[in-house]
């Protein structure tokens, strides 16, 4: 009996015969037989996979050898045909490898090199001919940044920050993307690095914004992130409404009024979720104040205060104040209403944030904040 077949030598991995013959079967003995086969070995070029690869410092990377199988036309990983005691760097105090496992010993560029023996692939019949490659391939060990601290900042605003991590050098240069200004870089240690860095002043600068750190002779860093704040929105903590009359407190009022003076506790957030704290000390707040109700009590023109900022938490302890006449007999209530305007020190945009409404209600010489 015969019967045309295509057969592939799957249990010879460096070969692999591809037959297509006619197969004899011999019922009488029992046998059969085949002819002319196919090499299906490898191209006669094997690479590195990465090219080049990258280590970060006091870390390791593992390479790898490949090749085009002859017969599917594919790229397919020979790196078993590569001993492990064939791979080597060219400058051991750059990396050193293991196999094809290298770990990072100093920032630089060092080349990588291994030897070993593939089938190549050939149409003649019953010719299989083996030969000793040797790819190579440069291993680039970075600097690696662990952290950014602080890891966020207003926009239009300089924030100083400090890079921990490996491996910085004098004439490290600092890249935040086209978002982040950097400016007044140096290099305090081979660990630490620390700069200015002054988001754009615009709401589309927003967000996060990768770093990365290069010394002179090596590729760029591992790339951490720095969060651009935009102000969106504000929260009152606490508010605390004073009573004085005809005094010199504040604000002073002329004789035969009163005066309310609203202290008011509050933080700016950005526009994370959920929202962060805004404390840059670089930005200031401006705001404007109107007055609404039915009972104005013949108020005058309010003359809000100039928001203080203090240094622990976003915008606090912001305040305003207004004098009137002394309350009627009869209660009134007035409604006071705060609209926030963030502006960043660097000018530019603004942004508008959430109104705030506070009110009190008025009797005789007597109020009662609400």
């Amino acid at each position: 009996m015969s019967q045309i077949s295509q057969t592939e030598d799957l249990t010879d991995r460096a070969v692999g015969n591809l037959y297509e013959v006619k197969v004899i079967v011999d019922k009488t003995y029992g046998h059969a037989a085949y002819g002319c086969a196919t090499c299906c070995g490898f191209g006669d070029s094997p690479s590195m996979v990465y090219d080049p690869l990258g280590v970060d410092l006091d870390a390791t990377s593992t390479q790898g050898v490949s090749d085009i199988d002859f017969c599917t036309g594919g790229t397919v990983s020979v790196t078993e045909f590569f001993p492990d005691a064939n791979w080597d760097t060219a400058d051991h105090a750059v990396a050193t490898a293991s196999g094809p496992v290298v770990t990072g010993v100093a920032v630089g560029t060092t080349g990588l090199t291994t030897t070993g023996t593939i089938t190549i692939g050939n149409a003649n019949a019953f010719r299989c001919p083996q030969v000793q490659a040797s790819p190579s391939g440069p291993a680039n060990v970075t600097p690696t940044i662990t952290s950014i601290s602080p890891a966020q900042g207003l926009v239009g605003v300089g924030t100083g920050v400090t890079i921990t991590g490996k491996g910085f050098a004098s004439g490290a240069t600092i890249n935040a993307g086209s978002n982040i200004s950097v400016s007044s870089v140096s290099v305090s240690s081979s660990t630490q690095m620390t700069a200015t860095f002054t988001p754009k002043n615009s709401s589309s600068a927003g967000g996060n914004q990768g770093v990365t750190v290069s010394v002179p002779g090596s590729q760029p860093s591992n790339s951490v992130n720095f969060y651009d704040q935009v102000p969106t929105d504000s929260m009152i903590t606490s508010t605390l409404l004073n009573y004085a009359m005809n005094t010199t407190s504040n604000p002073a009022c002329p004789s035969g009024q009163a005066g309310w003076y609203r202290k008011v506790q509050k933080i700016t957030t950005d526009q994370n979720t959920p929202a962060g704290n805004i404390t840059a000390n670089g930005a200031t707040i401006s705001e404007t104040l109107g007055l609404t109700g039915t009972n104005q009590l013949n108020l005058s023109a309010p003359t809000p205060f100039a928001p203080v900022q203090t240094s622990g938490g976003g915008y606090l302890d912001d305040q305003f104040g207004f004098c009137s006449p002394l309350c009627p007999g009869s209660s009134g209530q007035t409604d006071l209403t705060e609209v926030f305007t963030d502006q960043p020190a660097s000018g530019g945009a603004s942004y508008t944030l959430k109104a705030h409404t506070l009110a009190y209600t008025c009797t005789g010489d007597t109020d009662n904040g609400q």
